[in-house]
């Protein structure tokens, strides 16, 4: 039994490798590629820059304005109306 377990543990393991092994000589097939990690970290650290701009800069007095609008109870919620028809 534990024979058995280790044994498809093995093919498991092979079988990813492989593949891997196709992924991998596929996408370096493609002309051009290796411009796309640099183009996803570019779009990465600029939202984050973007939002660390945001949070610095934004007034505080909206943020609190903001948290506090699920609390307030101005007006009652309105039922949505069914379309009959679906």
């Amino acid at each position: 039994m534990l024979r058995q377990a280790q044994h498809d543990r093995r093919l498991a393991i092979k079988s990813l490798q492989n593949l891997l092994t196709m992924y991998k000589e596929v996408l370096q097939s493609i002309t051009g590629i290796s411009i796309y990690p640099l183009i996803s970290f570019v779009i990465f650290f600029l939202f984050f820059i973007a939002l660390l701009v945001y949070v610095l800069v934004v007034n505080r007095q909206h943020i609190s304005a903001m948290s506090m609008l699920p609390l307030l109870e101005d007006e009652p919620l309105k039922p949505v109306k069914s379309n009959p028809s679906c």
